[in-house]
């Protein structure tokens, strides 16, 4: 079955967040923890309790999205 979830989070301050979740291998796990820059954001990837998330944010900082994803 395919768990694939794709969840949009808007905050008063205009920060932007798409987080993609899934049980299912999403990206390779040594990037477990990274935030980079990606178009006009970031993209930062999460292993936590065997899920995936990935989560790609505009209007946010590295140090913000990166606080985000240590909080998962």
């Amino acid at each position: 079955l395919d768990d694939t979830a794709v969840l949009t989070f808007a905050t008063a301050d205009g920060t932007i967040l798409n987080m993609t979740v899934s049980k299912h291998v999403l990206f390779d796990s040594t990037m477990s923890g990274t935030v980079s820059e990606s178009g006009n954001g970031y993209n930062a990837y999460k292993i936590s309790g065997g899920v995936y998330y990935n989560i790609y944010a505009v209007n946010t900082t590295k140090d913000a999205l990166t606080q985000i994803i240590s909080s998962l």
